[in-house]
């Protein structure tokens, strides 16, 4: 017998369905609208509180006015923090405007990594921000003396080295050159110049940030360049698009090398100075290459080496002094070298794809570790005098770096200081300690004190040399001569090579202790300089 439902009663069921349904929904709505009031874009902590997980569990403390941006709106009472998978309680905010963000878009980790302690803080503008209960890892943007820089919750925040656990080596793209644009004048392409670097989407980075990576405490993106310039009408036209020019340079020395600046270099600066150049150029500028116009006209034909295979022979060249005759310099010596001719010669061998080798790359060719380029070639200059550091003129070590090229200077370290030769793009090796003396012993051919010392006084000489230098890769012979004693000491002091003169290129079949080189003089050509690297 089937059971009749009883009308009234369903009505009330119903009706009872009805006012949970309507009660879910109304909760559900104020609750909503009440938060949604707190709710901002962008806000500041009103007073130190919890900072907390997906779970609403306390991760840790943050202050009071510290800056924040939040996702959209959830309809919750923790709001998530943008780009982050932290949360605030919604009571413990309050709206504010935007500020301007201090993560540069071409900041680049230093390629380290730190691991907090548990409680670490974290500083904004050496005030407490945060405080994480977990030793939580983190990429490292820059550092200073006094702190380590880390991205987090769309800001930047310093923490203290006393707060660091442990540092990570990691890799991170580098960049270790910036072109530097300097203008000096208005000209007819600033326009195309400007338009260029803006829908290129290159990044003007600030002297402030630029001093950081001069010091390796920051790295850039690999579009970053630095604009100068004091022209009101180079400075009203970057603002046409939006480019940022610094005017406020003076505290620098820089120098129109034409050429990219290396980081680490903190003298002569290097810059292009800008002008009414074609845009080729100008994207050469931006690569960091070389664009001076440098007079390389030869007299003679050629016949250049291959730029397939490797080499089987390598030229070997020796200079002594450097100076600029157009500066007034004057230099009575036939070893001496006008400068002007030494970077025509770098700017002839860059321009031709040369190869110009570091110490070890030769000496790891000449006992067959490594094959090089066929185009290769060996720059050496003795003694360490006239324009070869930064004490007496300083000529070599600004051209090695401009055109980005490499030589061996070979030091009297008794005469000269190690530290005022010290480049990336220069190797320091023996040229004796103080025995670089001619008229000691008239038997022997020039009367070299080298010649006519004992074994042991020539192995003193040689350890006092590498205690100097750091080094016993490589020696030179003063005035070119040596004798078997001498050898002898050079193999027992565990040197590698050793150089004399000659005047022909260096092959795998030379003795490793005569090899020969060619010297070069005041008189010596283009066209002679070109014949002996070839």
């Amino acid at each position: 017998m089937k059971r009749k439902i009883n009308k009234k009663n369903l009505a009330k069921f119903l009706l009872v369905i009805l006012v949970i349904i309507i009660a879910i929904f109304l909760v559900v709505f104020f609750k909503g609208k009440s938060t949604k009031k707190y709710y901002s874009e962008y806000v500041i902590i009103n007073k130190n509180t919890n900072l907390y997980n997906s779970k609403n569990k306390s991760i840790g403390k943050i202050y009071k006015n510290t800056y924040l941006e939040l996702d959209k709106f959830n309809n919750k009472k923790y709001f998530k923090i943008k780009d982050s998978d932290y949360y605030v309680y919604y009571e413990d905010i309050k709206k504010t405007s935007k500020k301007d963000s201090n993560i540069k878009e071409y900041y680049v980790g230093i390629g380290e990594n730190i691991v907090l302690n548990n409680n670490a803080k974290l500083y904004s503008n050496e005030k407490v921000s945060l405080e994480l209960n977990k030793g939580n890892t983190y990429e490292v943007l820059f550092k200073d003396d006094n702190y380590y820089y880390i991205k987090l919750l769309n800001s930047i925040y310093g923490i203290k080295k006393e707060d660091i656990k442990e540092v990570i080596p990691n890799k991170s793209v580098t960049k270790d050159y910036i072109s530097i644009l300097y203008y000096e004048n208005n000209n007819a392409n600033i326009d195309e110049q400007f338009k260029y670097l803006k829908d290129n989407k290159y990044y003007e980075i600030s002297l402030e940030d630029f001093s950081k990576w001069l010091n390796g405490n920051i790295n850039i993106n690999e579009k970053s360049i630095l604009i100068l310039s004091q022209n009101d009408e180079v400075i009203n036209k970057a603002k046409e698009y939006d480019l940022y020019i610094e005017k406020n340079y003076g505290d620098y020395s820089y120098k129109t090398y034409n050429s990219s600046c290396k980081k680490g270099t903190k003298t002569d600066i290097s810059t292009y100075k800008i002008e009414n150049i074609d845009i080729d150029t100008f994207k050469k500028v931006l690569n960091g290459e070389v664009i001076d116009n440098i007079d390389i006209t030869t007299y003679s034909d050629h016949n250049l080496r291959s730029e397939e295979g490797n080499a089987t022979s390598i030229a070997v060249l020796n200079y002594h002094f450097f100076y600029d005759p157009s500066l007034g310099e004057y230099c009575g010596e036939g070893n001496c070298y006008d400068s002007r001719e030494f970077e025509r010669e770098l700017y002839w061998l860059k321009v031709n794809n040369y190869k110009t080798l570091t110490m070890d790359e030769f000496i790891k060719w000449m006992y067959g570790e490594i094959e090089l380029p066929n185009r290769s070639v060996l720059i050496t200059i003795d003694d360490g005098a006239m324009g070869t550091g930064f004490d007496n003129g300083n000529k070599l070590i600004p051209l090695l770096e401009k055109y980005d090229m490499h030589a061996t200077l070979f030091l009297i370290a008794g005469w000269h200081k190690y530290q005022n030769y010290i480049s990336p793009n220069l190797d320091v090796e023996s040229h004796t300690y103080n025995m670089h003396e001619g008229g000691w012993c008239d038997s022997e051919e020039r009367g070299s004190k080298l010649l006519c010392s004992s074994l042991e006084e020539i192995k003193n000489d040689l350890a006092t040399s590498k205690y100097e230098i750091g080094t016993d890769n490589a020696f030179c012979y003063p005035m070119y001569v040596y004798n078997d004693k001498v050898i002898t000491a050079l193999k027992e002091m565990g040197y590698k090579v050793a150089f004399t003169g000659g005047g022909y290129s260096a092959t795998r079949d030379n003795d490793k202790y005569k090899i020969p080189r060619y010297h070069i003089y005041d008189s010596t050509s283009l066209d002679e300089f070109i014949d002996m690297i070839n």
